[in-house]
């Protein structure tokens, strides 16, 4: 009768046992999951803290215009949301502003302010001299002007002025003065063309 009951106990432990090791297992591996759950995160939080309205300015180091003794800096916006985009070497490319330039500056010889290029700032995506990294002495002698690609106007009604408003092609001096809007044709793309007898424009 002792033997019977003692088989029948062990056989109970015996499965009584490995079910409590496995609720404790199981519950030691939810508390574990339950801890590194992933937060939802709130866009609305996210996207506040890129708010374009929250910017600083930032201006580039003076760079000598091509064929002349005048110097520029760019006046530029830097956003918290921007990646690089402030360290593009505009010294050394086609484009001689950044993405983000309201304004700029042009000194003199002496690299004193002399003038900036507009009166209020805007947006200017765009500005280059034709021939300006050419190695003909000719052809780098003829450089006169500079052409830009700008905004004046909050033309989509966003309440700023940037890159996103219509731009207009313009020309000035290389001081910076005289500055002319060149049409009035709402374009994509501008690029200056050589010809044989002068500087034209190709618009997109």
């Amino acid at each position: 009768m002792n033997s019977k009951l003692i088989r029948t106990l062990i056989i109970i432990n015996g499965i009584l046992i490995p079910i409590f090791i496995l609720y404790i297992f199981g519950s030691i591996v939810y508390e574990k999951f339950e801890k590194v759950e992933p937060i939802e995160l709130d866009n609305s939080f996210k996207f506040e803290n890129q708010n374009l309205s929250k910017f600083s300015i930032q201006n580039s180091e003076p760079i000598q215009i091509p064929n002349s003794e005048f110097h520029y800096i760019t006046v530029e916006k830097k956003y918290q949301s921007q990646y690089g985009e402030i360290d593009i070497d505009i010294e050394n490319s086609p484009n001689m502003v950044r993405r983000n330039t309201i304004n700029v500056l042009f000194l003199n010889k002496q690299q004193s302010e002399i003038g900036k290029l507009l009166s209020e700032n805007g947006s200017i995506t765009s500005m280059s001299v034709l021939n300006r990294f050419t190695e003909n002495s000719e052809e780098f002698k003829q450089i006169k002007h500079i052409a830009y690609y700008i905004a004046t106007k909050d033309t989509n009604e966003d309440g700023i002025i940037d890159n996103a408003d219509q731009h207009y092609v313009y020309l000035s001096d290389l001081n910076g003065k005289n500055l002319k809007k060149v049409t009035d044709q709402k374009v994509k793309k501008v690029s200056m063309v050589k010809s044989r007898k002068r500087n034209d424009f190709d618009f997109i």
